[in-house]
């Protein structure tokens, strides 16, 4: 083993000492001995390029071998020491310091400090930490490193002085050492189940975004095949069409809102079809249960007070309540150009209808059978009738238009099984049939034989192949009341059932069929037996009653057991066939009834007025 001397310093000073006691390090394989001082030269740059970058061992005291490193300048030693700290990435993979005892996976080549890879391979049961492999101690490499001579602390005994066992600086050296590893340990596993986590929600939310797409795909195909049940189309739709009053036919912008139109245009064989189920059903007609009766009829009191309508324009013409009864939702028109939807519990207004350019003076809901799927549809008098889409939302849409009336339309009546619609004009005289399903304009009349002119009213039959309304003029007298059949359209001819003290304003059936009760301008209420037409001139007139004022509207309730008659003070609700006098008169508006219609099994009633207000009425 040799002696090493530096001829001269980085300042350039010539320094020799040999007497000095020489230390060893160690360049490239070989031990060499270092004198002269220039140990804390090394130490200065060791300390410049990173802590323990050299590695010193005891003197030797040996001066052999030493001509193999004579002549090397301090500079010219450095590319050869062996140091002892490690590459820039030659940290452990799980700690991320570099490692006191480090091995390496044979394996995947990486990093580990022994004690930390040996204690989660036992935790893990001998799968790699970093890739999930199997790994055993096995595969571990040991990577050799100088040391110095130095020796560890002696740890202090378990079976010392409690008192100073836990107190020396080895033993609190040991104790942090466990403690960081088991910090590190978990910090891993931290990250480990972190990244899991983020890769789990990723995925949930990757699958998340697709259900919703899924999900607003089906809700757009559903609602296309709600549309397609209720115009009759197919998935490309109907080409809009507008109506041509000159023309025998008229269109609609969209087709109709009946689930029945999917069974194919309006014919005379369908509606004579139609008719025998409907005379049959009839004829096995039941008698009603859980109806009110009269003593509960005479306690109705208002219970809630609505003004859905603008104020802007005030007054509520039509009301209609949804024929399923599950439903509870009313149906409205005002002068406001608006129809409104309420519900019949709530009271609180669900959907509005607009588009018409005049007020709405009709509202029905489109029959399809089985009360579900309604869609509203509304008369105006700016002569159009509109069918909106059936699902209640806040704006609803109009998804068919029928226009060809000259004039403002004041009834508007449905066929109970058939997109058969009836509408009637006191400004133009007509009333016209419509197959809303297709959009074609059926017939026309304006007053049938010769003589009968003007029609005021008309509404059609529950049984779909008769019409009963009033006319200005037939045979020579004034306010006539006829009844027309479909089955004669060319001829037109008509029926005379009686004369009015009035003109029509109001018609509606009993659901027998052959009762009707009509309402003129003039107050006077007439009760009709359709049985007794022919017999002579007003034979099927068998009643009469009077009411305040204007006679703005009658209805007959589902079962035929209750008519309600509108005026200019209020609504009087009569017993059928008890035509004396009212079981309950409905006088808290403060303006002119305009509208009334009952509720499920005639429990409550509902009224609009021409004081903006839509009253609901029942038993105390």
């Amino acid at each position: 083993m040799g002696k090493m001397n530096f001829e001269k310093d980085e300042r350039g000073d010539k320094k020799r000492n040999e007497d000095e006691q020489p230390s060893r390090v160690i360049v490239g394989r070989e031990e060499f001995e270092l004198c002269g001082g220039r140990i804390e030269e090394l130490l200065r740059f060791g300390e410049f390029c990173g802590r323990g970058l050299v590695d010193f061992g005891p003197s030797f005291g040996h001066r052999q071998g030493l001509t193999q490193a004579r002549g090397h300048s301090f500079l010219g030693l450095l590319p050869h020491l062996h140091t002892k700290s490690p590459h820039k990435n030659m940290f452990c993979a799980l700690s991320g310091v570099v490692p006191q005892e480090p091995v390496v996976s044979s394996k995947s080549g990486h990093l580990f400090e022994k004690r930390l890879v040996l204690s989660k391979l036992e935790q893990s049961g001998n799968k790699c930490p970093i890739t999930g492999q199997d790994l055993t101690p096995a595969d571990l490499v040991a990577i050799q490193v100088a040391s110095g001579s130095g020796v560890p602390p002696r740890m202090a005994s378990s079976s010392g002085n409690a008192a100073t066992a836990g107190a020396s600086v080895p033993s609190m050296l040991g104790a942090f050492r466990d403690e960081w590893d088991a910090v590190v340990l978990e910090s891993h596993t931290l990250r480990s189940t972190l990244l899991d986590t983020r890769q789990q929600l990723s995925v949930a939310l990757y699958e998340k975004d697709a259900a919703r797409r899924v999900i607003a795909t089906l809700l757009k195909e559903r609602e296309e095949l709600k549309r397609m049940i209720v115009d009759g189309t197919d998935s490309n739709g109907a080409a809009p069409m507008d109506i041509d009053s000159s023309s025998s036919s008229s269109s609609s912008s969209s087709s109709s809102s009946s689930s029945s139109a999917s069974s194919g245009p309006v014919t005379l064989q369908r509606l004579e079809e139609q008719n025998k189920a409907l005379c049959q059903g009839r004829a096995t007609r039941t008698k009603p249960t859980g109806w009110v009766d009269n003593d509960t009829m005479k306690t109705f009191v208002e219970v809630a007070s609505r003004s859905p309508h603008k104020s802007s324009a005030k007054g509520i013409l039509a009301v209609k309540v949804h024929p399923n009864a599950n439903e509870a939702l009313v149906l409205s028109g005002g002068v406001d150009h608006q129809g409104k939807i309420l519900s019949a519990t709530t009271y609180k207004v669900q959907g509005t209808l607009s588009g018409h350019k005049g007020s709405v003076n009709c509202v029905d809901f489109t029959l399809n059978g089985n009360g579900i799927n309604c869609a509203p549809i509304t008369a105006s008098e700016d002569g159009t009738v509109k069918i909106w889409e059936s699902s209640i939302k806040k704006s609803m849409k109009c998804v068919s238009t029928l226009s060809g009336h000259q004039g403002g339309i004041n009834a508007l009546s449905l066929h109970a099984s058939v997109p058969l619609c009836l509408t009637a004009s006191q400004a133009d005289g007509t009333w016209r049939t419509w197959d809303y399903g297709v959009g074609t304009d059926l017939m026309r009349c304006s007053g049938g034989a010769s003589g009968t002119t003007g029609v005021q009213y008309a509404e059609l039959h529950p049984d779909g192949l008769l019409v009963v309304g009033g006319v200005n003029e037939c045979d020579g007298q004034s306010n006539g009341v006829v009844l027309w059949d479909l089955r004669q359209q060319d001829t037109q001819k008509c029926t005379v059932l009686g004369y009015s003290t009035g003109k029509m304003t109001s018609l509606s059936f009993s659901v027998n069929g052959y009762n009707a009760v009509s309402g003129t301008d003039g107050g006077a209420v007439h009760i009709w037996d359709l049985r007794k037409a022919g017999n002579g001139v007003n034979a099927a007139n068998v009643a009469n009653f009077n009411v305040d004022g204007c006679c703005h509207a009658v209805k007959y309730d589902v079962a035929g057991k209750y008519v309600a008659a509108c005026s200019n003070s209020g609504v009087d609700v009569f017993a059928h066939k008890k035509w004396n006098g009212p079981l309950v008169s409905l006088s808290t508006h403060s303006g002119a009834v305009k509208c009334v219609d009952f509720v499920g099994a005639s429990t409550s009633m509902v009224t609009g007025s021409m004081d903006r207000t839509m009253k609901f009425w029942s038993s105390k």
